[in-house]
């Protein structure tokens, strides 16, 4: 992306309009599309991915390449929800019809059956580093659905004091200490500050059907999807919901985050039961603004994001009666990394430039005018924080074209 400095109020004015996500492109994966995918997860640098194959393997599957190629690490084990550590090293997967909840030390190499009861597990959460586990398992059907939580690595399991009720979504901050849970049904939501061994209810929010949550690294940025409305944020850590009117009125069914809450991705598939396909929308405002991905519908069941939000992924599952049985055409997709500028922004006497990390290979570079022909390699070591490249310049710089060239 390249922009010019002429004025710095009036370009930012102009390129605050601009969302970013809209550039986002998708690719299939090599995924088998003869699985119905029903969850995947990501590690933070987006490169390890663990997926949650259904009919007819039901089989746990890892990539190590963003989607790259994919191995069939767990045979016949049916998991509903998988969760991933930051490192992409810890994993966990709960099994969807009255099973267990599974974890894995080595990426997927082996898998150890933990200590959680027999239930029908429907979601599954952990933090970044693998060691705080939060599920939602149900005591059959029907049975009361209760929060579980771990706080080692899975080897033993508490039900918490959340009340037994019909959890629709959970999310965690990455170090597990802030929780949230929402209720399907006109329902509200419940927040936990100590890892689940308190709860409390929300009321500052509508009693409508939630649906799936996602949290920021720090857990104060939260979004919820709806069934059949709209997509709410918090940026108070689940105290107080604004509703994102952009977003259109959908039945969502997954969302995520990049660590710093801006970039999301939410994605629907319409109705009740099998339902219809739908859209993927994302965000890079927070969710102030949602941009369609011009992916063809689908019935998308889960989507994951890399801690920077440069990488997503997203999987689907359709099964289609037909004479000999069921025909199953499903998909595993990524979005490629795409790198762009956000509007610059002064501080005092200086502008700063940023860009999101990690970016290997790209370099800043600048030229006065668009008629030079030449660009100049800024030489300045850009500072990393929170999953952004910065650097900063003199206001003199205003009479310039930026871009990142690899």
């Amino acid at each position: 992306m390249k922009f010019k400095i002429e004025n710095i109020i009036s370009v930012l004015a102009v390129l605050a309009g601009i969302n970013q996500a809209a550039a986002q492109t998708w690719t299939g994966t090599s995924a088998r599309t003869d699985v119905n995918w029903l969850s995947v997860a990501s590690s933070s640098d987006g490169t390890k991915l663990v997926a949650a194959g259904n009919y007819p393997t039901w089989s746990a599957y890892v990539s190590t390449n963003s989607g790259g190629t994919w191995i069939e690490c767990l045979t016949n084990i049916g998991f509903s929800s998988v969760a991933s550590s930051s490192d992409g090293t810890k994993l966990a997967g709960g099994q969807e019809y009255s099973g267990f909840i599974f974890t894995s030390t080595n990426s997927g190499g082996t898998w150890t059956q933990t200590s959680a009861p027999q239930r029908f597990w429907e979601y599954l959460v952990c933090s970044a580093d693998g060691t705080k586990l939060l599920a939602v398992g149900q005591a059959g059907q029907p049975g009361p659905v209760q929060l579980y939580a771990s706080r080692d690595s899975g080897n033993t399991w508490t039900v918490t004091s959340a009340p037994a009720t019909n959890w629709s979504g959970i999310a965690t901050s990455a170090d597990g200490v802030k929780l949230v849970a929402s209720i399907g049904g006109n329902g509200v939501f419940y927040t936990s500050t100590d890892s689940g061994t308190n709860w409390t209810a929300q009321t500052n929010e509508p009693t409508i059907w939630w649906g799936a949550m996602a949290s920021s690294a720090d857990g104060t940025k939260l979004v919820a999807t709806t069934v059949g409305t709209g997509i709410y944020t918090s940026t108070n850590s689940g105290t107080n919901w604004t509703q994102q009117t952009n977003a259109p009125d959908q039945d969502w069914t997954a969302v995520a985050c990049s660590a710093d809450g801006t970039k999301l991705i939410a994605a629907v598939r319409s109705g009740f039961g099998d339902g219809a396909p739908g859209p993927i929308y994302t965000s890079s405002d927070s969710g102030v603004t949602w941009t369609s991905n011009n992916l063809a519908p689908e019935f998308w069941t889960s989507v994951a994001s890399s801690a920077n939000g440069s990488n997503f992924v997203a999987c689907s599952s359709r099964t289609t009666p037909t004479t000999n049985g069921y025909s199953v055409l499903d998909q595993i997709v990524t979005s490629t990394p795409h790198l762009w500028m956000p509007p610059p922004m002064p501080s005092g006497t200086n502008v700063v430039i940023t860009w999101p990390w990690p970016a290997d290979g790209f370099q800043l570079q600048q030229k006065s005018n668009a008629m030079a022909a030449t660009w100049t390699t800024i030489t300045n070591s850009p500072l990393i924080t929170n999953f952004q490249n910065s650097v900063t310049l003199p206001l003199a710089s205003i009479q310039s074209l930026f871009q990142l060239k690899k």
